[in-house]
């Protein structure tokens, strides 16, 4: 199925939306939301889903949409082996990403040192709930962006605060 003009997608993982998705070819997309939040599962010891390899989904929409800007990825575990993270940090997986929201995953500090001083085209992340990344790891991934680069961090609890010399816009909000 094609879909040359479908501009953003939002889909629960897994689900019926998953398995329509699999089969799009949609080069146009510009805006991904993957959801794996449910009501009816059992999360594994970090809340998140297991069982579903987010590593070929994100694979498969980076052949696909080569010109994804934003992409949300919410309640996930990526295999730590896959090195995806370090290549949506990198700017490899999807090369025009601008925003990159990573809400509950499994993301640890190991992305951030094989990304840092890596210039890409993100101008904004947002981490929520993101318990393996350190302020150390946080601060070295973004010396080097663009002048302008803005992170928002929620509910990290090793992202506490940064120094002031760096150049960015940090918002750290942990209760």
């Amino acid at each position: 199925m094609s879909f040359p003009s479908l501009r953003k997608v939002d889909i629960t993982v897994p689900g019926v939306g998953l398995d329509l998705f699999h089969f799009m070819e949609a080069p146009g997309l510009l805006d991904l939301r993957l959801d794996g939040w449910r009501a009816d599962y059992k999360p594994d010891e970090d809340g998140l889903r297991a069982g579903v390899d987010m590593c070929y989904i994100l694979g498969r929409t980076a052949r696909r949409s080569r010109r994804l800007r934003e992409l949300e990825l919410c309640f996930f575990k990526l295999l730590a082996q896959s090195h995806h993270y370090e290549t949506l940090l990198c700017g490899e997986l999807f090369p025009r990403l601008k925003e990159l929201v990573l809400n509950t995953v499994n993301i640890t500090n190991v992305a951030f040192f094989a990304s840092e001083g890596i210039r890409t085209k993100m101008v904004k992340m947002e981490m929520i709930g993101c318990k393996h990344v350190t302020t150390q790891a946080l601060c070295d991934f973004v010396e080097g962006k663009n002048s302008g680069f803005v992170v928002m961090v929620k509910n990290c609890s090793g992202v506490l605060s940064v120094p002031q010399n760096l150049d960015l816009t940090l918002l750290v909000v942990n209760p």
